[in-house]
């Protein structure tokens, strides 16, 4: 049975042990990492809550990564003056953000990051593939001078 506790009217504690579900946004402001303890938070993802699946195609990756400028700042908050990575909200893809665009969609971030890399990695294999196909007709023609200079 959770235990909630009002101890003013800007602080409300909510004490379970067990799973806590939110339907609907959960905002929070001035929390930090170190005040999530005994466990972790994840965000829903299964197929029989989602519709409309689609493959993220690597342009639409490509343009939203190209979007996303990474930056260093503070809160505004005077309780926290701790410097910050992260993105302005304003600044990013619609699809990254919250309706209201004031926050960043972290995991549809890590799903751009992850399509980007994916496709990277591809590239660089084929790359890999063409040098060492490279090598081995450089090899086979410095073969071919060496046998022409001995003549």
């Amino acid at each position: 049975m959770p235990n909630i506790t009002d101890d003013t009217a800007k602080n409300v504690k909510l004490y379970t042990e067990g799973n806590v579900y939110v339907n609907g946004n959960l905002f929070a402001q001035e929390a930090k990492a170190a005040s999530v303890t005994g466990g972790t938070i994840e965000q829903l993802s299964s197929r029989t809550i989602k519709e409309n699946i689609r493959d993220l195609s690597s342009q639409e990756a490509a343009e939203m990564l190209k979007q996303l400028n990474p930056v260093k700042f503070n809160y505004t908050l005077p309780t926290d003056q701790t410097l910050h990575t992260g993105f302005i909200a304003e600044e990013i893809p619609e699809l990254l953000t919250s309706p209201d665009r004031q926050a960043v969609r972290l995991l549809d971030v890590v799903a751009v990051l992850t399509k980007t890399i994916k496709d990277q990695r591809e590239g660089m294999l084929l790359l890999n593939r063409v040098v060492k196909q490279q090598q081995a007709a450089i090899a086979a023609l410095t073969e071919k001078v060496a046998q022409l200079e001995n003549r």
